[in-house]
């Protein structure tokens, strides 16, 4: 008996190979802090890294008034209040991912060592010193509720944290000059495996995160940028997968080994596009946007990829196993690779990497076709032709003289796939369609079965 199968795993706030998570906070709000109610003189560039806030004033944390809960209370007419901190992170390699909690009222803009790396209520872009949040945002701390919580993950670490000295910068903005309360109060936790803690006890009531660190699955990472990714046309970005071998792990520390280049990205699906996990799908380019033929995980060169999101498949291996029993059967069928996904610094969940269906040496092996073949057995073939929906810009190329039969009684509608339409020569059109047309009309007859009238000299019956 053939068994097939497979396994992932997620790992978590727990043992990893021998190693534990453990949560330290770096930074309280309750420490000491450089501080400004700033105006129009103070510098654009207060929050950069290599900004010199010795001048300003040293405050505990928080800070604001109205609640009860400000170590420095600040003028009651304040639009915002600018705070700097330093802080030491002995060895930025031991550290898999950090989390920022964020106590405020009304908007904030933070940074790390002069990137931004969250905010909420504040217009895109670098705010005025007056400027004013866009929303009501009640504090949680006084009120014994948790605070706002934005989690980063151990790609983020590499790019914002250092080993040596960093500097977190907030501004908080209140809704209006004269509201009734103000809060800023700030917490940097961050994960890491050293054995003896080397900071401070995290918060009572700090919850870890479910953080992504690792996987024995290969780690696709996709950076668009912060663009949105959208269902048509393909924008740019980048992919690197992290695969070590099979039965390695794969950690985000590690480097991209098993691909890293440009690409172009679109969203992929019709009723998948509104699923909350979408599928991709995506083509490997080069710096001069011209599409390139790359070899993922030793299978056949190609430049077209499926990233598919199996998020109605509770099992998440229907089709992989569809795929991997047609290839036993020594037919072609797509080749796959389960997966991890982050996408823009987010994990977002187990997805399956697959060759897309098209003609290739590689995958559908048949002849290509060029616009001039259309003379004798040139016109013979290949062509791909698929019967699917249109709501994902599929065209109709022609329609079946029959209905389906069951279970409605809808048209058959055929598309042609490769060549697409648009490329296709009429000639070879009118070949591919007058051909199946044959075949459904032999397949209709009485003679349906006869060797040489039915439909059998028009298939592969094996396939």
């Amino acid at each position: 008996m053939y068994r097939w199968f497979f396994s992932f795993f997620l790992f978590l706030n727990g043992a990893l190979y021998g190693q534990t998570i453990q949560w330290e906070t770096v930074v309280y709000d309750s420490t000491t802090w450089n501080y400004r109610v700033p105006d129009a003189s103070t510098p654009a560039s207060w929050y950069q890294a290599n900004f010199d806030a010795s001048s300003w004033a040293n405050g505990i944390g928080g800070f604001g008034f109205g609640d009860n809960d400000d170590n420095t209370v600040i003028p009651t007419n304040s639009a915002s209040v600018y705070i700097r901190k330093n802080f030491q992170i002995l060895d930025v390699s031991s550290i898999q991912a950090f989390v920022l909690n964020m106590d405020y009222d009304d908007g904030f803009v933070a940074y790390l060592n002069g990137v931004e790396i969250a905010r909420n209520g504040i217009a895109p872009g670098i705010p005025n010193f007056n400027s004013l949040a866009s929303i009501s945002h009640e504090a949680k701390l006084y009120q014994n509720q948790q605070p706002d919580q934005f989690v980063f993950n151990a790609l983020q670490v590499q790019t914002l944290l250092h080993s040596g000295n960093n500097i977190l910068a907030v501004e908080v903005h209140n809704q209006t000059t004269n509201s009734a309360d103000f809060s800023c109060r700030p917490f940097l936790s961050v994960a890491t495996f050293n054995s003896t803690p080397s900071n401070y006890p995290t918060p009572s009531w700090f919850v870890a995160p479910a953080v992504f660190t690792s996987s024995n699955l290969p780690i696709v990472v996709l950076n668009t940028n912060g663009i949105t990714i959208p269902d048509e046309p393909k924008i740019d970005g980048f992919m690197g997968i992290i695969y070590n071998g099979p039965g390695q792990l794969n950690a985000l520390s590690n480097p991209f080994n098993e691909f890293y280049g440009q690409i172009a990205i679109e969203r992929r699906g019709s009723s998948s596009g509104g699923f909350p996990q979408q599928s991709y799908g995506l083509e490997t380019r080069g710096p001069d946007s011209v599409n390139y033929d790359v070899s993922l995980f030793d299978w056949p060169a190609d430049n077209d990829w499926v990233l598919y999101a199996p998020y109605t498949d509770k099992a998440m291996m229907r089709n992989v196993l569809t795929y991997h029993l047609g290839n036993e059967m020594g037919r072609w069928a797509p080749r796959t690779q389960f997966c991890e996904v982050i996408l823009n610094g987010t994990y977002i969940g187990v997805y399956v990497l697959i060759e897309k269906i098209k003609t290739n040496p590689g995958r559908v092996a048949i002849d290509p076709l060029t616009y001039t073949d259309t003379l004798n057995n040139q016109l013979t073939g290949g062509y791909i032709v698929k019967i699917d929906k249109t709501t994902a810009g599929g065209v109709i190329a022609w329609t079946s003289p029959y209905t389906c039969q069951a279970p409605g009684t809808g048209p058959i509608t055929y598309q042609l796939h490769d060549p697409s339409i648009d490329l296709i020569h009429p000639l070879q059109k009118a070949y591919i369609q007058d051909y199946i047309t044959d075949w459904e009309n032999a397949l209709k007859s009485p003679n349906f079965q006869d060797p040489q009238l039915g439909f059998r000299p028009y298939m592969d019956i094996a396939s």
